[in-house]
C-alpha cells in the first residue's frame, strides 16, 4: 500500500479553517432541511415554506397509532436538532482552535530565529551550568560558496 504525505502549512490550517469549515456551518444555518427539522421538534404545524411541513400528518392524530408515531417523531427530531447543534458547537470552536494554531505558529516562526552567537552563548550557559570545569568552545562561523 502507497502511503500518502499530508502536508499541514499555516495556510491549509487557515483555509481549513476559515473556507471550509466556515462553508460547512453556513450551509449547516441555512439548510431548508435543518429548518424543517427545527419546525417538527418545535410541534409547529403547517408549511413551514412551500412544500415543506413542520408537521407529521400521520393520519391527522385520529388514529392512537398516529399520535403516538407523532410523539415519537417529534422526539427524533428534537434529538437530532440537539446533535446538530453540537455539531455546530464543536465545529466552530474547532475552527477557532485551527486558527489560534496557525498564529501561534506564525508566531513562532517569527520568535524561533537565532543567530549562531545566541545560540552558542545559550549553549555556553547550559553547559556552564552543568559542569563549571570544562571549557565551551567559541563561536565560529562557517561560510559556503554557492
Amino acid at each position: 500500500m502507497a502511503e500518502k504525505t499530508l502536508k499541514v502549512s499555516e495556510q491549509y490550517l487557515k483555509d481549513f479553517a476559515k473556507d471550509k469549515l466556515g462553508a460547512f456551518l453556513e450551509d449547516l444555518q441555512n439548510s431548508q432541511g435543518v429548518k424543517d427539522l427545527g419546525q417538527f421538534a418545535a410541534g409547529v404545524g403547517g408549511e413551514s415554506s412551500p412544500g415543506h411541513y413542520g408537521n407529521l400528518l400521520a393520519g391527522g392524530g385520529k388514529l392512537s397509532t398516529a399520535k403516538d408515531l407523532q410523539t415519537r417523531f417529534h422526539d427524533l427530531c428534537g434529538s437530532l436538532q440537539k446533535e446538530i447543534e453540537n455539531l455546530r458547537q464543536t465545529c466552530t470552536k474547532m475552527s477557532v482552535d485551527l486558527q489560534t494554531v496557525s498564529s501561534i505558529l506564525s508566531d513562532a516562526e517569527d520568535k524561533a530565529d537565532l543567530t549562531a552567537a545566541e545560540m552558542w552563548k545559550d549553549i555556553a550557559d547550559i553547559v556552564g551550568t552543568l559542569n563549571p570545569t570544562v571549557p565551551t568552545p567559541s563561536p565560529t562561523t562557517t561560510t559556503s560558496k554557492s
